[in-house]
């Protein structure tokens, strides 16, 4: 079997149009930067720019024109029954496919095309400009299509997309008030004059205001790019569809997920609300896109659907232990040393610096509270946030590295502290201080 697709040749136009607008942006920026600002470059500088940015959007069509590749897309099977697709000399194999994207866009609604994402396992992904019709075709020859599954369960963002506003907001406001109880008392024991004091508290509480400000904006930011976002739950995949306007499709099937994490903050706690990623071999194997976040907080029900996609074992109803006082003790080497310098300086400083010692103890607390690791039999169940409630599920097939850590104090009370790790591009996980039988058991499951 051997299917050819051609390519949109509008999306010459498409990729023109970007490099128009950032070289434009660019001109700008810079003829502002060098005159003194948007308002003196006049009429005549404005209409400089354009041409500017028209001559290089020329420039670069010409030669995408001479230097392009083959437009056809060749989808056949090899002698050893594997079917592959074929770009001028290159080949990829569909059975390493592990995730599709489906960009439609402004500008491809505009010109009827759609924008085809294939990502590759170790990294590895080749997008295509297909019409509107072909682009259907194609993606009905990948490995399970969306359309016509009747098994799929859906996840829509419903009202609780706006408790993350508001509990963004809580989390700035409650680092503000600790801080403001504790190192503010001393510092304005040091200013000593009321009108300093004052002065500020201004610019604290400006300090405060501007990142409840970049916060909104932030979220704002994701509310808007995911509108109308859909997660759809397949026996082995996950499909995510958002963008109203911009129209994206993200299909990531299991042989593709590393790892999941959740987070609670205390009011999401209260609420029975999660913060989900999902982690992707493609993100920390080095490639082009992301792990999966999403946009706005989830019911707890919702995440387990989700869980239950990567490994049917993860349970969010089993509790993760904390471990026992002496996992704990090692911290003391390290929350001491400071804790007693502060004592030191507030003989030389002024007292109130004591109160910075009712950080150390809340940071051993929360040590205590947010560490702690559970070995199931196909996955290890991690929990490593300190200020935030942090759970990580990673199976061991995906852990590439582990590292053990000591001081004397967890010599002493023959413990370790494991830094898990996915890869060379992965965030670093630390449960804390675990025994020395458990590390050795993690070692052996993952070198298995």
């Amino acid at each position: 079997m051997m299917k050819v697709y051609q390519q949109s040749k509008r999306r010459y136009i498409l990729y023109s149009a970007g490099v128009f607008v950032c070289s434009a942006l660019a001109f700008f920026a810079v003829g502002a930067i060098s005159i003194g600002g948007i308002h003196a470059l006049g009429i005549k500088g404005a209409l400089s720019v354009v041409a500017a940015a028209a001559g290089i959007t020329i420039l670069y069509f010409l030669a995408m024109l001479y230097l392009r590749g083959d437009d056809k897309v060749i989808v056949e099977d090899s002698i050893a029954g594997e079917t592959y697709l074929r770009v001028g000399k290159k080949k990829f194999f569909l059975d390493l496919l592990c995730r599709t994207e489906r960009h439609t866009g402004i500008l491809g609604r505009i010109f009827h095309t759609e924008k085809v994402c294939l990502f590759f396992s170790e990294g590895v992904s080749v997008c295509f400009v297909f019409p509107r019709s072909v682009s259907e075709e194609f993606t009905k020859l990948l490995p399970r299509p969306l359309s016509g599954e009747a098994d799929r369960f859906v996840i829509r963002s419903g009202n609780s997309k706006y408790f993350i506003f508001l509990s963004d907001l809580i989390n700035i406001l409650a680092i503000a008030v600790i801080v403001a109880l504790t190192a503010l008392p001393a510092l304005f024991a040091y200013l000593g004059t009321y009108e300093k004091i004052f002065s500020f508290s201004i610019g604290y509480c400006s300090l405060i205001l501007l990142a409840f400000l970049v916060s909104f904006l932030f979220r704002s930011y994701f509310f808007v790019s995911h509108a109308g976002f859909a997660a759809y739950i397949l026996e082995d995949r996950l499909v995510v569809s958002c963008g109203e306007k911009a129209g994206i499709l993200s299909e990531i099937m299991k042989s593709d997920f590393a790892g999941m994490e959740i987070r609670q903050s205390f009011f999401e706690k209260i609420v029975g609300l999660y913060r989900l990623k999902i982690i992707l071999f493609d993100a920390i194997n080095g490639g082009e896109e992301s792990s999966i976040l999403f946009p706005f907080l989830l019911k707890r029900k919702d995440v387990q659907r989700i869980a239950m996609v990567l490994n049917p074992d993860f349970d969010l109803d089993q509790e993760v232990s904390r471990g026992k006082a002496k996992n704990f003790m090692p911290y003391l080497q390290y929350l001491a040393i400071p804790a007693l310098i502060v004592f030191c300086l507030s003989f030389y400083i002024n007292f109130y610096l004591l109160l910075l010692e009712s950080d150390f103890i809340l940071f051993g607390v929360l040590l205590y509270l947010r560490k702690g690791y559970r070995a199931h039999k196909t996955f290890a169940d991690i929990r490593c946030g300190v200020f935030m409630e942090r759970r990580v599920f990673l199976p061991y097939t995906s852990i590439q590295r582990v590292t053990g850590k000591k001081n004397p104090i967890a010599h002493s009370q023959k413990v370790i502290a494991p830094e898990i790790s996915l890869g060379k591009y992965s965030d670093a996980y630390f449960c804390g201080y675990i025994s020395e039988a458990e590390f050795w058991n993690l070692i052996e499951k993952v070198g298995k």
